[in-house]
């Protein structure tokens, strides 16, 4: 029994042990899915999922946490938690845990939380944090979920952002807001809407859409009721009129209505429509003044129109009374002042020439202040014009000096010019007017200048582009050492009929204008005018003047006489440091070896040195007047010693006198020229000094023959100049002219209207025509229209208009029909010396340089 007991209970426990064993692989089996389970879960879930233990040391992590911080597994492994908090929430963190375990407070376990973490590169992101707690083991260990909240709070922040804007712009809006049930045909305002009419605290009567209309004004009621019910009909896209609403207070003002439906039903009928209302009462009141005050400029302005014709009829009556009044005065004038100058070249008595003197210096003193008045009267119309013609500005420069170097020797001044090498010889622009300004310029200098000198200095202020080609802009100086400006007098220079001195007892006379054109002028030309100066030691008045250079010229620009032979050394004796300055200038830029003194001692010791070392001077160039010893004291030294006789000598004399050249000659003087001399006159003479006597015909008449004077060098020049063909309807005007081409070496024929000339031209070739413009049976202009047509492609003669009309305007005119230049009258030789260089080639000087 026993045995059988203990079978029985055996074979039980067997069966015990057997179902025990089949649960436990049930319940192993169970957990290893669930374990499988909740490792994918962990492996796979996109929150972050951090172990730590009581230490805040990380024990696991999920796969998730790299993709959260930039952590692989292993960098996380044992280090504190903090590393995954940017401060001071790490700091935090330990103390929660410190407290937790010290006190058993849960502040942060169970609870989520909206913090921040770090990343590894540091940055900072936003995250929902969970923490929990289990015991493994009977250790304590603390899990956090951690779920990335950034885009979250992103749209939070411009949700956010939205709507304070939303309730900013409700707060500022002007705008009145409504809302139309046009089922119910009920309507809605908002607070300012109500403002708007001024119905705060108040029953609105407005309650449904006729009540609206009702209190618009009954003159606007057709269109706005008519654009409300095309939007209704969907016949436009929005509502939208301006009109009048009656205010509470009683009055009419100005709205702007929009509107728009904002649902329809599935027939297209509006169900309800919402807009705004604006206040627009000031505008329109601001329109309506608009209007008004448009109205009345419409009005002024037709007033001014009126006025400005009547001003424009009175401008051009002015304008054709001004030049009628300039060619009717000219003309005479001309024949006054040519005559007298012809006059003044034939032998007369002491008392006689001093009469005719004093006529021609009245003559051009009222043709200076005629032409004053024209020129200010243009200028005050706005009607002064520049020509656009090419010119030899160093020419244009010193023949300006020589007309008033005689007024300057007189009062016992030097006179001199110097225009720098970097200045471009032919330029482009407005010759007469650059002659203008340094005219009135040097006029002042002198008048204003007791003793010293007066100097014109030219050079360039700066190169820039010009229009219409390369250009540059010229600074002109006139430097005098006279009587000086005050600042207050300074201040007054200018400006029309004003003067530095305006008391009726003044010492120099004058009109006053003179400085005032002169001002228009250099800004016309694109430049300005100036003054520096001190009282009691002198002035510089300055102006600059944009012209422009052209790229190439169909006239031959005058040259040397004779090509002086190379390495030419020369010596200039003179006291004066400005005429030196000049004439070293000059030297220097045409390639002579020069030296230069200050006084006659110092010449003859140069002179000798130069003769010991077998290298003598071939020419020296003595100024007349020096202290201690003048210039033909001088020369008679150098000609009496052997050493030195070989040298040519060439006199330079501010104060030529007849008989003068014949002492000079006698003193042993190749060359007798007077100040100032142009650098082309000295050049010539030089060249004709250095060539001998074989490179000139004979000396100037009433001189001693072969010394060389500026009349002798302006003969050979001048000579075979060409035939040129004088039309001319004036006897008077014709003798002048015919007399002063001539004795600038010219053959002249006369044609006595614009018909002659053209049968002149058919029958003789000529080298140039002066043609005057107002003649009978036909003017100049139509003769030069003929002689242009008839002359075709492969010929062309320059044709200078010669005109007592001296206008802008009559300038342009010549020029458009065909002339090349343009003289205006009283003529002067010194201005047909200027234009026969400008357009005749030299055949003396091609043939001679040959």
């Amino acid at each position: 029994d026993i045995v059988r007991d203990v079978r029985e209970r055996t074979q039980m426990l067997h069966l015990t042990m057997a179902g025990l064993e089949h649960q436990v692989q049930m319940r192993t089996a169970e957990l290893e899915e669930r374990e499988t389970l909740l490792r994918a879960i962990f492996e796979t879930t996109v929150e972050g999922i951090v172990v730590i233990n009581e230490r805040g040391l990380i024990e696991m992590v999920n796969p998730a946490i790299e993709t959260l911080f930039g952590y692989k597994p292993e960098e996380l492994i044992d280090h504190n938690v903090s590393i995954l908090m940017p401060a001071p929430y790490d700091r935090e963190h330990d103390g929660y845990l410190k407290n937790y375990l010290t006190t058993g407070v849960k502040k942060i376990i169970g609870i989520g939380r909206e913090v921040v973490a770090k990343r590894k590169d540091g940055s900072i992101f936003p995250i929902d944090l969970s923490v929990g707690e289990m015991m493994i083991k009977g250790t304590r260990k603390f899990t956090g979920i951690i779920r990335d909240i950034s885009a979250r709070k992103d749209i939070e922040n411009r949700l956010r952002d939205n709507e304070s804007r939303y309730r900013l712009t409700l707060e500022v809006s002007t705008d009145g807001l409504y809302d139309w049930n046009l089922q119910t045909m009920q309507a809605s305002y908002g607070p300012r809407w109500i403002q708007l009419l001024g119905l705060e605290g108040h029953d609105i009567p407005l309650n449904n859409v006729y009540d609206w209309k009702n209190r618009v004004h009954p003159d606007d009621r057709p269109w706005v009721e008519r654009a409300l019910t095309d939007h209704l009909e969907g016949k436009s896209a929005q509502y939208c009129v301006e009109h009048r609403v009656r205010h509470r207070s009683g009055e009419w003002k100005w709205f702007a209505m929009r509107g728009q439906v904002v649902e329809r039903d599935q027939a297209g009928k509006p169900l309800r429509m919402m807009g705004t209302l604006t206040d627009i009462t000031e505008r329109k009141q601001a329109e309506a003044e608009l209007a008004q005050a448009a109205q009345e400029l419409q009005r002024k302005n037709k007033e001014l129109a009126e006025a400005r014709d009547r001003a424009l009829d009175a401008a051009r009556a002015k304008a054709e009374f001004l030049a009628t009044m300039s060619h009717e005065i000219r003309t005479p004038m001309n024949g006054v002042i040519g005559m007298t100058s012809l006059l003044l070249d034939t032998a007369l008595s002491g008392e006689q020439r001093e009469y005719a003197d004093t006529i021609r210096r009245c003559g051009e003193h009222l043709l200076e202040i005629i032409n004053d008045i024209l020129d200010f009267s243009k200028a005050d119309a706005g009607k002064m014009e520049l020509e656009q013609m090419d010119f030899d500005l160093r020419t244009t420069v010193e023949e300006t000096v020589a007309l008033v170097a005689e007024r300057a020797y007189a009062k016992g001044l030097e006179v001199g010019c110097l225009v720098q090498a970097s200045v471009p010889e032919r330029l482009r622009g407005d010759p007469g007017r650059l002659r203008q300004i340094l005219l009135n310029l040097l006029g002042n200098a002198i008048k204003f200048t007791e003793r010293g000198e007066v100097f014109v200095a030219v050079g360039l202020e700066q190169e820039e582009s010009v229009a219409g080609g390369d250009g540059v802009a010229v600074r002109f100086d006139v430097t005098d050492t006279g009587i000086g400006l005050t600042p207050e007098q300074q201040n007054k220079l200018f400006q029309p009929f004003t003067q530095a001195d305006g008391s009726t007892t003044r010492q120099y006379g004058g009109t006053g204008l003179g400085l005032a054109i002169c001002k228009k002028l250099a800004e016309l030309m694109g430049g300005q005018i100036g003054v520096v100066s001190t009282v009691g030691v002198g002035s510089t008045f300055w102006f600059t003047a944009r012209v422009g250079v052209p790229a190439d010229d169909h006239r031959q620009a005058p040259a040397a006489l004779v090509r002086a032979p190379g390495n030419r050394r020369m010596l200039i004796v003179d006291d004066h440091a400005v005429n030196r300055r000049i004439l070293e200038e000059q030297l220097g830029a045409h390639g002579y070896r020069y030296e230069s003194v200050d006084n006659p001692c110092e010449a003859l010791a140069c002179l000798r040195r130069a003769a010991e070392r077998d290298e003598p001077f071939d020419l020296a160039i003595l100024d007349m007047q020096m202290p201690g010893m003048d210039g033909m004291q001088l020369a008679r030294c150098i000609k009496t010693d052997e050493r030195l006789s070989s040298t040519r000598l060439v006199l330079l004399t501010s104060l030529g006198r007849r008989g003068d050249a014949k002492l000079a000659q006698e003193a042993g003087f190749s060359a007798y020229l007077t100040k100032p001399i142009r650098q082309s006159q000295l050049l010539d003479c030089l060249a004709l000094v250095l060539a001998g006597p074989g490179a000139r015909d004979s000396g100037a008449e009433g001189s001693q023959p072969g010394i060389i004077t500026t009349h002798v060098v302006s003969e050979v020049r001048a000579a075979m100049r060409g035939h040129v063909l004088l039309v001319e309807d004036n006897p008077v005007n014709q003798k002048v002219a015919v007399k002063m081409l001539e004795k600038l070496g010219c053959r002249v024929d006369v044609a006595g209207n614009g018909k002659e000339a053209v049968e002149a031209m058919e029958r003789i070739r000529y080298a140039l025509v002066f043609m005057d413009c107002q003649m009978p049976e036909m003017d100049g202009f139509e003769a030069t229209s003929v002689i242009r047509e008839r002359e075709g492609a492969d010929r062309h003669t320059p044709i200078v208009a010669m005109t007592a009309n001296a206008m802008a305007e009559d300038r342009e005119q010549c020029l458009k029909a065909g002339m090349d230049d343009f003289v205006s009258k009283p003529v002067t030789a010194q201005a047909l010396t200027a234009v026969l260089n400008r357009w005749l080639p030299n055949e003396t000087a091609t043939r001679m340089a040959a």
